[in-house]
């Protein structure tokens, strides 16, 4: 429909939202259950914190890969499991929809945790507005995702080279610790 391009921050004049830097704040740290830290591609923040909204009663929306590994698309708790959710992506998600079904569960007052990247994060406010106060979002910190013709030809690769269909993906695996960054 071209709305995200009319939303963009990048392609934008006017700020999205009207932040207040003074009262602005950014944390860092790490989830303390070392299983959940291991699963988690940077720290488990954004685990802990969906627990923490899905033990209110909320919503939990975030990207999950197709079964094939091929797409990324957003989804809620209330379709997938949280666990899902978790690992970086790299490519664009798709967002059919999602930002309708976000507001629905707002209108109703559940409180809603939308996870995405800052352009994601933008778009949503400049389509449902600021006025939600059961509306937390999380932006991930992003150097821009990669398209999904290199993914796929990457797994592609993959496949013919191993000679059978991927099982398991994910950037950041952690067969040598949290660096070197292997696939």
């Amino acid at each position: 429909c071209g709305l995200c391009g009319k939303v963009c921050p990048a392609q934008r004049e006017t700020p999205v939202r009207n932040i207040k830097y003074d009262d602005t704040r950014a944390y860092g740290g790490w989830i303390k259950d070392e299983q959940k830290l291991s699963e988690s591609s940077s720290g488990g923040f954004c685990s802990a914190l969906s627990e923490f909204v899905q033990q209110q009663g909320g919503v939990v929306y975030g990207v999950v890969f197709s079964d094939d590994f091929r797409r990324a698309y957003y989804t809620s708790t209330d379709n997938v499991s949280r666990d899902r959710m978790k690992g970086s992506k790299y490519v664009m998600a798709n967002k059919d929809g999602i930002y309708l079904d976000v507001k629905k569960q707002l209108e109703t007052g559940r409180q809603v945790l939308f996870i995405g990247l800052p352009c994601e994060i933008a778009a949503i406010y400049s389509i449902l507005g600021c006025g939600y106060d059961n509306l937390l979002t999380c932006e991930l910190i992003c150097a821009g995702p990669s398209s999904y013709r290199l993914l796929e030809e990457q797994l592609d690769w993959i496949e013919r080279k191993k000679g059978e269909r991927i099982k398991h993906f994910c950037f950041r695996a952690k067969e040598y610790g949290w660096v070197p960054y292997t696939m």
